[in-house]
């Protein structure tokens, strides 16, 4: 088993990365939070969990190091991270707007006001925490300069897949702890009670990730 020394280390580096706040978190929250279906918050969480195995197998590739070498793109996925940013803040915030102004049960399912079959709620939601993951900065980065720390040589195709396998795990079973814990009960119950703040706490949270590349972007023209 000594071909799978690193995995404790990278485990628990993973683990600490994938439980901070960021985009994906906020995202996941968002959904769950909001009265959409139970199908839709879980979709969400494994399209965020594909999106790492994405992230995950280019830099064990060598792809994301090269990529961050090259400013000109690192600039680019910056942009495109804080435009939708901004559009996830845009619905949040929008959302907030028409409880504020609407009636009691308005405001619900803010990604879509209207009720959704499971294969299409499935698919939307999945495609959003996909691309929410896929454009993050913040995963990119992390497996461009943290989650290498804990790799001491190149992997076999072997430790790869093993590795792969443990991060997409993690990385799915956080996201649907989060999903769960938000859709209980007596949790949602709560939050319907402040559904304004909890919208338009989530609007400002997109908001401000999507400052915090802007300026980065401002910082490098």
């Amino acid at each position: 088993m000594l071909e799978f020394a690193f995995l404790p280390k990278v485990i628990a580096v993973h683990t600490s990365a994938t439980m901070s706040p960021g985009p994906n978190f906020a995202l996941v929250f968002k959904v769950a939070t909001e009265r959409a279906n139970k199908l839709s918050s879980y979709a969400t969480a494994l399209g965020v969990s594909v999106g790492i195995l994405i992230h995950a197998s280019l830099a064990l590739f060598g792809v994301n190091q090269m990529l961050s070498s090259h400013e000109g793109a690192m600039l680019v996925l910056k942009a495109v991270a804080a435009l939708y940013l901004l559009y996830l803040g845009y619905l949040s915030l929008r959302s907030a707007q028409r409880i504020f102004t609407g009636p009691k049960d308005a405001g619900a399912n803010a990604l879509n006001p209207r009720a959704e079959a499971g294969h299409e709620s499935f698919q939307k939601y999945f495609w959003a925490g996909f691309t929410n993951c896929l454009f993050n900065p913040k995963a990119f980065l992390y497996f461009v300069t943290v989650l290498p720390q804990g790799l001491t040589h190149t992997l076999s195709a072997y430790q790869a897949s093993i590795t792969l396998l443990l991060l997409g795990s993690i990385t799915l079973a956080w996201f649907s702890l989060v999903s769960l814990f938000f859709r209980l009960p007596a949790i949602q119950a709560r939050i319907q009670r402040f559904r304004l703040a909890v919208s338009g706490f989530t609007g400002v949270l997109f908001v401000y990730l999507a400052a915090t590349f802007i300026v980065d972007l401002a910082r490098h023209l």
